[in-house]
């Protein structure tokens, strides 16, 4: 998850620098893509938070460190839509036990909506 930016940026700065050849995927919600809007622009830009059920990725603007630090790396970013991040919280309940928050829950919605095919048996 995205978010902000903050862990996302530090996390793919440390496993580009282990693992140049490592592949990094960052997942934000349809409702809030702060990351990709951003991008779009060139810098830290504003983006309207609409409601999401992933809510700890309901931020207005990804953190212009965070942004920076993104900047020459370019990491692969998707966005997931609500009906997928709901399943994906569903199966972590039904399957695995666990209550998963919305902004947990969008790495496995990622894979649910069939956008990481090129990973299938990894």
């Amino acid at each position: 998850p995205i978010g902000g930016g903050g862990l996302f940026s530090g996390i793919t700065l440390v496993m580009r620098t282990l693992k140049p050849s490592v592949e990094i995927y960052g997942v934000e919600s349809v409702q809030v893509p702060a990351y990709a809007n951003s991008v779009q622009h060139g810098k830290p830009t504003f983006t309207d938070p609409k409601r999401t059920i992933a809510d700890g990725l309901a931020v207005p603007y990804i953190g212009c460190n965070g942004f920076k630090t993104l900047e020459d790396i370019r990491p692969n970013t998707l966005q997931v839509t609500e009906d997928y991040i709901a399943l994906a919280m569903l199966r972590y309940q039904e399957q695995e036990k666990l209550f998963v928050e919305g902004a947990g829950a969008t790495a496995l919605a990622t894979i649910l909506s069939g956008q990481l095919s090129q990973l299938q048996g990894k």
